[in-house]
């Protein structure tokens, strides 16, 4: 018949069909294409459901996206601030050899305050005057070589030692001879009207001291020449003598009046302070900088990250409490939440499992029903139950008719569910029936033997099916409590803490966020300590600063208040010890001064006395030479030249 229809080769393409089939889906197969595209649909789906965050999640997160924004937005400004610190601070730190330096020049610049300063041009001068000294230097030489010269020369010359004594009259008649030869012819009518009016002045003189003008004795008034010249010199003589005398006694005078007034500072100057601790005090309170700025904006730090802390400790939520008892909180490892969330993974995919499977089994369950009601939609499909049912009816009603038949017993109908008739009960008619019904069972149970069988399997499927589910949710009732048991431990871990958890996933980020604000406590910790330390350098340089400035106001005779007992900060107390240093310094430096003028003004006023004496010693000189000298004049010792 397939040879004659044409359809030989159908067997083989219905098998190539199914081997096609096969290889796309197999029920209990993995490799199919279908099998393998389902189960990695599967897969992508539980990955999905991994990955898939709830709003609540997503919210959250992109709070703390906001905030970590945030907090990037302030640790950019706060590096901005430190970078602008940090290049101030280096360009305080290069400046620092050269104030060192400027230290050092002020010293030495304080060590020669008292030189004379030197005016503008002094360099062109100085140079000027050394070449001119160069010059005078090689003419001195040239002249002390001519002198030599001549010295030599005159050495060689032979005199009459009369001669050489006379050598300087010599000169002085060549010199007059000169002069008087030209004066002669010039002078010579005014020298003689002043020859007569000399006379005539000669002659009232003489009347004035009681002589005879025209008398012999005249004669022996005349003074000689060499007796006029040296009245002459000494009255010359008298004049440079006085004003040398007046000079001496006035320098004399002025210098007493200098070196009194000079004397009287001295006195009047406090006593001498010792500023040498203060000095020693304040390098060693500048040798740590500006303690003073750096406590200050460690405390700036402090507070700004303090305060961040605690805004970001109120945004840590699910529990309440200070930064020190946030670190003292046992919180658990981050290995501990990795567990509980593999464990909590772990159920909930058991579960998930469990609930996919047992939905699955419902699905097959309620197909597995329709399919029985569509078989016996029309007409129950019998099965070996119901023909066991209707032979154990047959068999209970035969029992019944031998009891009635042979024992002559009373049969209840309606207490054995039998037939009635007009007349009562209907045995008979029962057992006749039931033999009816089992035969009619056994007949359709040959008749739909297919359909039997298909019922029966479903049946059984049905069966198999519901013990599975009933396993299924016995396994259910399991994960579900393996679930509440995880839980139970991970409420009760953190319970202890006082936190109501969250799933392990969001506890993570919060211990990354407790971690974060430990981290930020431990830096806390640090500005404290640092903080701590700055305030015990500055009370250790106050008080050392503070005691040597005291020292000096209970000085005898100082007149330094006592500021530093008062509440000053450390640079307060650095800028009046600078204050008192610098009133120190310009005090010893006045009393140096003064002692010098003192000690100069007294050799200047030895030197003086000396002159002075001297020169009195040479006036009372020229008192006894001018006595002798005016004895020709017959005039008293005490008349003066004037």
């Amino acid at each position: 018949f397939a040879a004659a229809s044409g359809n030989a080769r159908i067997k083989l393409l219905q098998q190539a069909l199914d081997a096609e089939a096969g290889e796309l889906f197999k029920p209990a197969g993995q490799k199919p294409t279908i099998n393998k595209a389902l189960s990695e649909l599967k897969e992508a789906k539980s990955a999905i459901r991994e990955r898939q965050l709830t709003t609540t999640e997503w919210k959250r997160n992109e709070a703390d996206l906001t905030e970590a924004r945030e907090r990037l937005a302030e640790v950019k400004r706060q590096l901005d601030e430190t970078q602008s610190e940090l290049a101030k601070l280096r360009r305080i730190q290069e400046a620092l050899p050269l104030a060192a330096r400027r230290t050092g020049c002020l010293a030495e610049l304080r060590e020669v305050a008292d030189a004379p300063r030197l005016p503008d041009d002094f360099t062109d001068r100085r140079l000027d005057a050394v070449s001119k000294l160069n010059a005078d230097e090689t003419t001195r030489r040239e002249l002390q070589a001519t002198l030599d010269r001549l010295e030599h020369e005159l050495a060689a010359v032979s005199a009459p030692d009369e001669l050489l004594r006379l050598a300087d009259r010599l000169d002085q008649l060549v010199s007059d001879r000169a002069t008087n030869s030209k004066a002669y012819v010039d002078d010579r009518p005014k020298l003689l009207r002043d020859l007569e009016r000399l006379e005539q002045e000669a002659n009232e003189i003489a009347r004035d001291l009681g002589h005879d003008p025209d008398s012999a004795d005249l004669d022996s008034w005349r003074l000689s020449k060499t007796e006029r010249a040296r009245i002459d010199e000494l009255k010359v003589a008298e004049n440079g003598l006085r004003a040398q005398a007046d000079a001496a006694r006035r320098s004399e005078t002025s210098l007493q009046r200098k070196l009194k007034d000079v004397e009287s500072r001295l006195t009047e100057l406090p006593e001498q302070l010792d500023g040498t601790r203060l000095r020693q005090a304040l390098a060693a309170a500048r040798k740590f900088g500006d303690l003073d700025g750096q406590l200050a904006q460690k405390q700036g730090e402090l507070v700004n990250n303090r305060a961040a802390a605690e805004k970001e400790l109120k945004r840590l939520g699910l529990w309440n409490g200070t930064l020190d008892e946030l670190e003292s909180l046992a919180a658990p490892s981050l290995e501990t939440v990795a567990r509980f969330e593999e464990q909590f993974d772990r159920a909930n995919r058991n579960l998930e499992k469990l609930r996919e499977e047992a939905a699955e089994l419902e699905t097959r369950q309620t197909k597995l029903r329709q399919e029985i009601e569509q078989l016996q939609q029309h007409q129950a499909v019998p099965t070996e139950t119901d023909l066991e049912t209707a032979r154990q009816t047959r068999e209970t009603l035969w029992q019944l008719i031998r009891r009635a038949w042979l024992a002559g017993e009373a049969i209840d109908a309606e207490q054995h569910d039998l037939p009635q008739s007009s007349g009562g009960t209907d045995l008979a008619a029962g057992y006749e029936s039931s033999v009816a019904k089992a035969d009619e069972v056994a007949d359709r149970l040959r008749r739909e033997a297919r359909q039997v069988e298909r019922l029966a399997q479903l049946l059984t499927d049905e069966q198999q099916g519901a013990l599975q589910a009933d396993a299924g949710r016995q396994r259910l009732a399991e994960s579900d409590a393996e679930l509440a048991r995880v839980k139970s431990e991970w409420e009760t871990m953190w319970g202890a803490l006082g936190i109501k958890p969250q799933s392990p996933r969001e506890m993570r980020t919060w211990l990354a966020r407790h971690e974060s604000l430990l981290l930020k406590a431990a830096a806390l910790r640090g500005l404290e300590h640092d903080a701590a330390q700055l305030r015990e350098k500055i009370e250790v340089q106050r008080h050392a600063l503070a005691t040597v400035l005291s020292e000096l106001a209970a000085a005898p005779g100082s007149e330094l208040t006592s500021n530093a007992c008062q509440p000053m900060s450390l640079e307060q107390l650095i800028n009046h010890g600078d204050i008192v240093l610098r009133s120190l310094d310009d005090g010893a430096q006045e009393r140096r001064q003064l002692e010098r003028d003192q000690k100069r003004l007294c050799t200047e006023l030895e030197t003086a006395s000396d002159e002075a004496a001297q020169a009195r010693q040479q006036m009372d000189d020229w008192r006894q030479q001018w006595q002798v000298a005016i004895v020709p004049l017959r005039l008293p010792r005490e008349a003066t030249p004037a």
